[in-house]
């Protein structure tokens, strides 16, 4: 602090990230160093990429000029770029990875259960990809990307949030019973837990607690009302859970038809998705990227979700 006293640094510029309009610069900039096709707009790889930075815009052109090269390709076009923004937003693929056949119908239950969340709550995130192709240290993902920047939270949003999150442990509760959960739903909770907090500690969004923030100096506040904001936190936690579960009830439907789909074709995008939760056929060829291997006897899952007259056709009659 003793370098902007008044007399030294008197002028704090603040720079952000860039927004959409500076993305769509940033990325012009870099693709006049590379050859590319002419389908390359960088105005929609900009709408696609909130929050990232420069350097890591730079990283995106790199990875898919990379990307080009080693498909023998001539420019680099907009399924180029598509692949290196998901590299980065999502993490890198691992092919090489070995997955037991139960293992992977568990992830992708998970993962639909997210998706199917993201679709049916209001005030979700738009809902972009969902993947059981592992990525960085997830067997699966499914990522959501706004429709444009943002810099707000509404309480409706953080309580879709929430809901979110749960989807995929609440998913495999439905399937497999809770004494078969996975641990993968570990950084969900996390996710979960920081936003219920925040909600309570800093946004003022908790009736029990009220218009108070209790994140500064936590400890100097008394034992008794951080007794109510923890209790407070693992309440909104319960109810989002029990709506979590109601809707994934109702959607029961759509959640076989998702993770059938997710276990055939492996990545589907937003409107993929909507094809297959409606019923739909895709045109698009079944992929199955790990090896997959039959697993030990001693994993329940196997004899588990199994029940074929549950699981409803992916094509409509």
């Amino acid at each position: 602090q003793s370098l902007d006293r008044p007399g030294r640094f008197d002028k704090v510029v603040n720079v952000d990230l860039p927004d959409v309009r500076g993305r769509a610069d940033i990325l012009k900039l870099h693709l006049k160093k590379i050859t590319t096709a002419p389908n390359v707009e960088s105005s929609i790889i900009a709408r696609g990429t909130p929050g990232l930075s420069g350097a890591e815009l730079a990283n995106l052109v790199n990875q898919a000029a990379v990307y080009a090269c080693q498909k023998n390709a001539i420019a680099v076009d907009m399924t180029h770029l598509e692949w290196a923004k998901d590299k980065i937003l999502m993490g890198a693929e691992r092919k090489t990875m070995i997955l037991t056949e139960a293992s992977r119908k568990a992830t992708a239950y998970h993962e639909a259960g997210h998706a199917i969340m993201a679709m049916y709550t209001a005030g979700a995130t738009p809902l972009y990809k969902a993947t059981i192709l592992p990525r960085g240290r997830a067997l699966g993902i499914t990522f959501q990307l706004p429709e444009m920047d943002k810099v707000d939270i509404t309480k409706k949003e953080c309580l879709s949030r929430l809901d979110v999150c749960m989807g995929g442990k609440i998913a495999e509760e439905i399937i497999y019973g809770k004494e078969n959960t996975t641990s993968g739903c570990g950084s969900d909770l996390q996710s979960a837990t920081n936003t219920a907090r925040a909600m309570v500690t800093q946004y003022g969004m908790s009736e029990q607690v009220g218009p108070i923030n209790l994140a500064e100096k936590w400890e100097s506040w008394s034992g008794k009302i951080r007794d109510i904001a923890d209790n407070e936190v693992v309440e909104i936690l319960k109810e989002s859970e029990e709506r979590t579960r109601k809707m994934l009830s109702k959607k029961s439907v759509e959640l076989h038809r998702l993770a059938q789909g997710l276990i055939e074709y492996e990545t589907l995008d937003a409107k993929e998705i909507e094809k297959i939760c409606n019923g739909e056929k895709l045109d698009k060829t079944k992929t199955s990227t790990n090896t997959v291997v039959e697993g030990p006897d001693s994993d329940e899952r196997k004899s588990l979700g199994n029940d074929q007259k549950k699981v409803p056709s992916l094509i409509k009659a």
